[in-house]
């Protein structure tokens, strides 16, 4: 029983789910019992005890990290405080931030019973792809140093690179058997891009992109700003 080292934390239909299968075989590192435990969340955290969460972990052993993927943490602003409070030692957060124009998009085609009613600048949907609010929320907590940010795009193209930056920021290369190869071991990055491409979704009508790159600019530009970078893979805002 414990508490994660450290956490990918977002954002939904970015990655995450392939970003936890690559940690989860990693020979430094320990999985929880499932992924998105979103403990930190209201409903979960109001409703669940602290060691009920602990023992989602398995039992540290030496030299290995455990960690947690819960995307649902980025958007809820209460979460950071309480990360905080409970696990003041945690090392590190990964965000993976996909295009937010893409993003709706992916996850307004996934859903069901929805309608071009949903693009609007209240929607929740919409809302998931303000990351400059969101992440705000977290920078007033953690210091900006405690933070990985990639673009979900690169990830989608290099996996290996977020792969070697984790390691890096937490020193865990030195950890794995000499003999241990992760690109042979686990990802073939360009059989992840052909099932990717083949993998599509409806073209976004022209009406539909214009009028979501109108309400996701001035969020992109702050965005930029807090984090200084271009986010190349995405649309020009």
């Amino acid at each position: 029983m414990g508490t994660p080292d450290f956490m990918t934390i977002g954002v939904m239909r970015s990655g995450t789910s392939t970003l936890y299968r690559m940690l989860e075989a990693h020979p430094a590192l320990q999985a929880p019992h499932h992924k998105e435990i979103n403990f930190f969340c209201d409903d979960t955290f109001k409703n669940t005890s602290l060691s009920h969460y602990r023992g989602l972990f398995p039992d540290p052993q030496p030299g290995k990290l455990r960690f947690e993927v819960s995307p649902f943490y980025f958007g809820y602003h209460q979460a950071p405080a309480r990360i905080k409070k409970h696990i003041p030692e945690i090392r590190l957060f990964i965000i993976l931030l996909r295009d937010p124009i893409r993003r709706a998009w992916s996850e307004f085609t996934v859903r069901r019973g929805e309608t071009a009613a949903t693009f609007n600048a209240e929607s929740r949907l919409l809302r998931r792809g303000f990351y400059d609010e969101d992440l705000a929320a977290w920078f007033a907590v953690f210091p900006r140093d405690q933070f990985l940010i990639w673009g979900a795009e690169e990830f989608f193209e290099n996996p290996m690179g977020l792969i070697m930056a984790i390691e890096d920021r937490l020193y865990l290369a030195q950890k794995c058997p000499r003999d241990f190869r992760w690109d042979t071991y686990f990802w073939d990055p360009m059989e992840h891009r052909r099932r990717r491409k083949g993998r599509g979704y409806p073209a976004i009508p022209p009406q539909t992109f214009k009028r979501l790159r109108e309400i996701y600019q001035p969020h992109v530009r702050r965005l930029k700003e807090m984090t200084h970078r271009n986010f190349p893979r995405w649309e020009k805002y």
